[in-house]
């Protein structure tokens, strides 16, 4: 009678106890397959550092324009296009091809398919100051194809490409928007979360927004502070557009918005006059002068980053 006791505890423990050890097993295993992965991430992170390059900025330009198209909430078609330009950002700079760890932030709407803001850390730890560049991937709803905004995507690609594995003394951070050409009160709720995010550790010492890089002229900045970082210690690399007063005017764009919000927000772009510019002229840009944009852009970064 004693070995049957004995036996049915027997039993009774194993009912009890091998559950435990596959739960327990399990997620032991689960807990390590996910940090093999995060630290797997941070190796490939580094490995595909690359120049500006001017074929994958053709490449983008032609998948934004010809491809994708229309970006904004005015059409279904261009609602969807502006969710196929979200995940083409996410693929472009994600683990499989750039190695960032590409972060989603819900839409404007909280809605789950409203297209979110997407946002990339280059070295993936706090510095003492922190450079963000901010670049809007959707379109104006009167623009058919969208060939200016997506020239400015297209070459703020480039430079996210190009800065993969950089160690600067100050953090870089790419955040891409998806309402910057929405009416003023979309926008300005959207800006409302990208003010959030860049707020959070109260360390951005300067925001640049990139705006058109179509015109020929040479690449402005825009700005209603002279003391920004950028106005003095990059002011070699840029040209300090002379009728600033462009920025003052509209009380919609980006930078200016940012600025009223209380960040050092400054706007970068080329100018130029719009109605010398032909259909031709904006659907087959000189990829060699957009490459170049890259370049000027990369530049100012890493001598803003570098804090000389």
């Amino acid at each position: 009678m004693s070995g049957q006791t004995r036996r049915f505890s027997w039993v009774k423990f194993l009912i009890v106890a091998v559950p435990a050890w596959l739960l327990l097993s399990g997620a032991v295993a689960v807990w390590l397959h996910f940090r093999a992965e995060k630290n797997q991430l941070a190796k490939v992170g580094h490995a595909y550092q690359k120049s500006v390059s001017a074929d994958s900025i053709a490449d983008d330009f032609a998948k934004i324009v010809d491809v994708i198209g229309p970006r904004h909430q005015g059409t279904v078609a261009a609602t969807d296009g502006l969710k196929r330009m979200a995940s083409m950002i996410e693929g472009a700079l994600g683990a499989s091809n750039m190695g960032y760890e590409v972060q989603k932030f819900p839409g404007v709407d909280g809605a789950v398919d409203a297209p979110p803001l997407l946002a990339v850390d280059v070295m993936r730890r706090k510095t003492a100051g922190e450079i963000w560049v901010l670049c809007a991937y959707d379109s104006p709803p009167d623009m058919a194809r969208g060939a200016d905004s997506a020239a400015a995507a297209a070459v703020t690609l480039a430079v996210a490409h190009a800065m993969v594995g950089r160690e600067l003394t100050q953090n870089v951070h790419f955040l891409f928007l998806p309402m910057g050409y929405a009416e003023a009160r979309t926008r300005m709720a959207m800006l409302a979360k990208a003010h959030r995010l860049i707020t959070k550790d109260a360390n951005a010492t300067q925001v640049l927004v990139i705006g058109s890089m179509l015109h020929p002229g040479d690449m402005q900045v825009l700005s209603r502070d002279a003391a920004q970082p950028l106005m003095t210690r990059a002011d070699d690399l840029i040209v300090v557009a002379e009728n600033a007063e462009i920025c003052m005017q509209d009380d919609a764009e980006v930078s200016t918005m940012l600025h009223e919000m209380g960040l050092p927000a400054a706007l970068l772009l080329t100018l130029g006059d719009e109605d010398a510019m032909t259909g031709s002229d904006l659907l087959n840009p000189s990829i060699g002068q957009l490459q170049q944009r890259a370049v000027s852009i990369l530049r100012v970064i890493e001598r803003l980053a570098e804090n000389k």
